[in-house]
């Protein structure tokens, strides 16, 4: 008899046990689907926090960028960037001229790119790229080292064209 309790108390509390996985395990599910957007957005934020900033002077025309300038931040751009302000951009730096492509991967909004060269020439531009456009890509007609995104109209407000010059100043944190 004594047994037979010993095993019915080990079956409850491994019952029990199950029970409580199959909880957690599913309340991980809910919480990873109903919230991936925000913990996404929350750590697209953070790391956007920890990026360089620079001021920008394309044709006359100051904004403050935040700079990409690794493989991972070149990677991410302004994926899943709700909205930026009328004059902040996002600025791609290479270490070499290249044709560097970009594309609207996850983008929220729609934009304009600016490609530069090393003597400091704007040489390519696209204007009013549409998220919808993915998985499209975009490359200059001439070599360029940096590529600047900023919100779409800001190229035609500003009269920005090939030839125009380009300065940048980092931020200090």
């Amino acid at each position: 008899m004594e047994n037979v309790v010993k095993k019915d108390r080990v079956m409850r509390m491994a019952l029990a046990i199950l029970v409580g996985l199959v909880i957690v395990f599913a309340a991980a599910l809910i919480f990873a689907g109903k919230n991936s957007s925000e913990v996404t957005q929350n750590f697209v934020a953070e790391q956007e926090a920890k990026l360089k900033k620079a001021i920008v002077n394309v044709g006359g025309t100051h904004l403050v960028a935040s700079v990409a300038d690794t493989d991972i931040s070149r990677k991410m751009g302004l994926s899943n960037v709700k909205s930026i302000d009328a004059n902040e951009g996002k600025l791609f730096m290479f270490d070499k001229e290249g044709y560097w492509e970009i594309w609207a991967k996850d983008m929220k909004f729609n934009f304009d790119a600016i490609w530069i060269n090393d003597a400091g020439t704007v040489v390519h531009v696209e204007e009013n790229i549409s998220p919808s456009t993915y998985p499209n890509s975009y490359k200059p007609k001439y070599p360029a080292s940096r590529v600047l995104e900023t919100n779409a109209g800001w190229v035609k407000t500003h009269n920005i064209k090939v030839g125009d010059t380009y300065l940048s100043t980092e931020i200090k944190n």
